[in-house]
């Protein structure tokens, strides 16, 4: 039977008040907690690293609460702490960037819509670390994001990029932009491949209601060098087909 007509109970409602109101209530103490300490970083931490770590907090203590989802985390030890990349994740759900940002032990910037930065509590907490605000509807936008994105990198600071551009909605790997590529060339950072399953299925794309438990899989791939003779296309190929079969072989299907 498909997911969305499972039969709704009880259970299904009372569980899905709990999870909702917990991811509220954290989302707002960790977002209260970045606005107290910006009189603090505002001229300490330009960098926006302090409001980064809160970020990290709550996105873990939102994951530990929930009781409907089990994440479990794979390859942590192919990254090098002390090194910067661009980090490169497929996208399933809005829960991604939590999941990233919760358990990825690294400072780093992503780019999300500019209306994001206007949601109270959590658009000011991102405002505060430094994150890289973008209006997809102007090309003018996403050249001053990629700029931006680019001197973070310059900076030694690591940029998440989910470079499918929207959440797949089939839970596969579509086709990849350029822009990360292009970054990770012209300022010679290696590539951090990462791979998320699970969160599709995660979060309801219709109402609110969750049922039953979902597994999510972080898997952290080895990190690809830039040489000074690296394309952007065999390097955007050569990664996206890397993450594809990963994906696959956790799903245990036959690469295509």
């Amino acid at each position: 039977m498909d997911a969305s007509q499972e039969k709704i109970t009880w259970g299904n409602i009372l569980l899905s008040i709990y999870v909702w109101a917990a991811m509220a209530g954290i989302t707002i103490f960790f977002n209260l907690l970045g606005l107290l300490s910006f009189p603090l970083t505002v001229w300490f931490d330009r960098k926006g690293f302090t409001a980064h770590a809160l970020a990290r907090g709550w996105g873990a203590a939102i994951l530990a609460v929930s009781p409907v989802w089990r994440l479990e985390i794979k390859g942590l030890e192919t990254l090098d702490r002390d090194r910067h990349y661009v980090i490169v994740a497929n996208h399933q759900s809005i829960l991604d960037i939590l999941v990233a940002v919760g358990n990825l032990p690294l400072q780093f910037k992503f780019m999300s819509k500019k209306e994001v930065f206007r949601v109270p509590f959590a658009g000011w907490h991102m405002a505060l670390a430094r994150y890289i605000a973008i209006d997809r509807a102007d090309t003018g936008s996403r050249k001053k994001a990629l700029q931006q994105a680019e001197t973070w990198l310059e900076k030694g600071v690591s940029v998440l990029f989910f470079p499918e551009g929207t959440r797949s909605p089939d839970g596969r790997i579509h086709d990849f932009k350029p822009g990360a590529f292009a970054a990770a060339v012209r300022t010679r950072t290696p590539v951090l491949p990462i791979v998320i399953d699970g969160t599709g299925r995660s979060i309801p794309k219709k109402g609110w209601i969750m049922k039953g438990l979902n597994p999510i899989v972080l898997s952290v791939g080895r990190p690809v060098e830039v040489g000074e003779t690296s394309s952007m296309d065999d390097l955007k190929k050569q990664v996206r087909d890397e993450m594809s079969a990963r994906l696959e072989a956790m799903r245990g299907l036959r690469p295509a």
